[in-house]
C-alpha cells in the first residue's frame, strides 16, 4: 500500500525522525546563545543547526585525575603564554566531528547510531607532556590502542562523513589559545604518572554555547562490545 507516494515503512521512518527531532529540540537545547559581535543573546531553536560529534566520555574521577596529573603541572606556563585552561567536566576524546546538521538529520543520525555495533573496548593509556594541535589547541595525548581508536573513528565517520574534518589524532583537548603565542617548551613534571581508562561506550555529543559557556551534553550512547 502506498500513501502520498511513499511506502508505509518510509512514512513511518519519517514519523520516527520527526518525533526524535522534536525530542532533541525540547530536551537538549530549548534555548541557546548566539554571539552578535558584542555579546551573547538567547535565540530561538526553531532555526538552530545542532553541532554534533562522536566521542569517548570520562567519569568524574578520571576527568579529575587527567586534570591533576597531566594539566595542573603545566597550568601556570600555559596561562602565562596566553592559553585558557578548559573545564575538567568538558574533557573528552573526540572520535569524529560531524558538524552542523538540521534537527531532522540529527534525529536520523541518532537512530542510525543506536543500531551500530562497535569493537571490543581496550584500556587506554593517557598522559605525557601536553602537545599542540595547530595553533589554537593544547591536548593531552593518548599513548596506545591506535588500532582500536582508528577502527572506532572509521565506524563513526561512516555514519556521518565530513570532508572538512581534520585528520584523526586521538587527543583530549585541555586548553585553547586566547592570545600571545605557543610556549616553546613545557617542562616535564617529575611526577608524571599515566592515567588508565577502559571506555564502556561511544557517545553522540552536542557542542553548545550558552551565555558564553561551552558544554557538551550527551544525546545518546552505544556500548562497546564485550
Amino acid at each position: 500500500r502506498i500513501l502520498y507516494g511513499f511506502p508505509n515503512h518510509r512514512r513511518r521512518s519519517r514519523e520516527r525522525d520527526h518525533d526524535a527531532s522534536r525530542h532533541i529540540h525540547t530536551r537538549l537545547y530549548p534555548t541557546l546563545s548566539k554571539y552578535d559581535g558584542n555579546h551573547y543573546c538567547e535565540v530561538s531553536t526553531r532555526f538552530y543547526m545542532p553541532r554534533l560529534f562522536f566521542g569517548l566520555t570520562f567519569p568524574g574521577s578520571v576527568r579529575r585525575e587527567i586534570h591533576t596529573l597531566h594539566v595542573k603541572p603545566y597550568e601556570h606556563e600555559l596561562i602565562s603564554a596566553g592559553w585558557k585552561i578548559g573545564a575538567p567536566e568538558n574533557y573528552h576524546l573526540t572520535l569524529h566531528f560531524v558538524g552542523e546538521v538540521s534537527p531532522r538529520a540529527a534525529a536520523h543520525l541518532t537512530r542510525e547510531f543506536t543500531q551500530t555495533i562497535f569493537p571490543r573496548s581496550q584500556t587506554l593509556t593517557i598522559g605525557g607532556v601536553p602537545r599542540f594541535f595547530g595553533k589554537n589547541v593544547c591536548y593531552v595525548p593518548v599513548r596506545d590502542q591506535r588500532k582500536f581508536l582508528a577502527r572506532t573513528h572509521e565506524i563513526c565517520e561512516g555514519l556521518a562523513p565530513n570532508p572538512e574534518a581534520q585528520k584523526f589524532t586521538p587527543h583530549i583537548t585541555v586548553a585553547r589559545r586566547t592570545h600571545a603565542k605557543t610556549p616553546s617548551t613545557l617542562l616535564v613534571s617529575p611526577h608524571e604518572v599515566p592515567t588508565f581508562f577502559t571506555p564502556g561506550h561511544v557517545s553522540l555529543l552536542l557542542s553548545q554555547t550558552r551565555k558564553g559557556r561551552t558544554t557538551y551534553p550527551e544525546i545518546t550512547r552505544v556500548p562497546l562490545s564485550d
